[in-house]
């Protein structure tokens, strides 16, 4: 039998996958088409072919950044929804807000291609520097591997404050709240940091599900993984924990 501890991370992840992936129903990232007629408009991303300058978000014009496009998807509403279908490539952008009304999906060999989520990964990296993303209400990110989220606060790799964005089909890794500075809570009263990838607080009430997280971590705080405070009210299904 194989050794474990021989595999590298990301052997050990692949493996886990393989192993949650068996049944269509099973907990975990699934690699689920995107319905197009659900959108008024979609965009693409593709970070070797594409160019945020002389690019036009179409399939044969892609874009080259997931900030650009949520940016530049133009007008969504509830009724008019934006999709912005992302190609795998490893991304190391700014912290962004999702954008109301605006889907993104990762995991596309190519614009409009073949989706698989963890053959073609989209990667947004953290590098160990910031945190990744913050939420937003009526908005869908699916499909994402989110790695190396850093922040002396609160959610590393998505803090969702007073919003419910749906968080799907992606896999967290590394991500990381760092204890408060100066740490003195005797004397200044304060808390740890919580949520070392996902914080839900003040009423916010996002789905997160299908998702896998894994060695995700707080250096003084609760939650390793997902934490939830003030009236947060989060919708957790079929995800998979490990080593949290």
């Amino acid at each position: 039998m194989q050794n474990v501890k021989s595999l590298t991370v990301a052997a050990l992840i692949a493996t886990c996958l393989s192993l949650i992936s068996i049944t269509a129903d099973a907990a975990g990232p699934k690699s689920d088409s995107v319905d197009a007629s659900a959108y008024l408009t979609i965009s693409y991303v593709d970070q070797a072919t594409g160019d945020d300058v002389h690019g036009e978000g179409t399939k044969e014009k892609p874009w080259a950044s997931i900030i650009h496009a949520l940016e530049h998807s133009g007008y969504a509403t509830s009724q008019k929804r934006v999709a912005v279908l992302v190609s795998e490539g490893h991304f190391r952008e700014p912290t962004f807000t999702l954008r109301p009304n605006v889907d993104i999906y990762g995991g596309f060999k190519s614009p409009g291609g073949t989706r698989d989520v963890n053959k073609y990964p989209s990667v947004l990296d953290g590098e160990g520097s910031r945190r990744i993303l913050f939420g937003a209400n009526n908005s869908r990110i699916d499909g994402f591997h989110l790695i190396a989220g850093r922040v002396r606060g609160k959610g590393a790799a998505i803090l969702c404050d007073g919003v419910s964005p749906v968080i799907a089909n992606c896999i967290f890794e590394d991500n990381r709240t760092l204890i408060p500075q100066p740490w003195e809570p005797k004397l200044l009263h304060e808390t740890g940091h919580d949520g070392g990838a996902i914080m839900v607080l003040n009423g916010a009430e996002p789905v997160i599900e299908q998702n896998y997280f894994y060695d995700n971590a707080t250096e003084c705080g609760r939650g390793g993984a997902v934490a939830i405070d003030l009236r947060g009210s989060p919708k957790l299904n079929r995800n998979v924990f490990a080593n949290n």
